[in-house]
C-alpha cells in the first residue's frame, strides 16, 4: 500500500493508465501530454486513445475546475 500524501501517490494520481496496466498519459494539470514514439501531442479536454497493448478504448474526461 502507498502512504497516503507521498511522492509515489501523486505520481499514480497523475498517471492515465489502460485497464490492461499500459501508461498512456500524464496529466499535468489542466494539461494531458501524450506521448509515442516521435509524437508529443498535449490535450486540454476530452482524449480517446486505443491502447496500443490490448486494444482497449480509453476515454479520459477533462479535469473537474474548482468551484470559485
Amino acid at each position: 500500500m502507498v502512504p497516503s500524501g507521498s511522492k509515489v501517490e501523486a505520481a499514480m494520481n497523475r498517471e492515465w493508465r489502460c485497464t490492461c496496466g499500459s501508461l498512456l498519459g500524464m496529466r499535468q494539470g489542466e494539461e494531458l501530454h501524450i506521448k509515442y514514439k516521435e509524437l508529443h501531442a498535449v490535450v486540454r479536454g476530452t482524449a480517446s486513445i486505443r491502447c496500443r497493448r490490448c486494444g482497449n478504448n480509453n476515454v479520459t474526461a477533462a479535469p473537474s475546475k474548482a468551484a470559485a
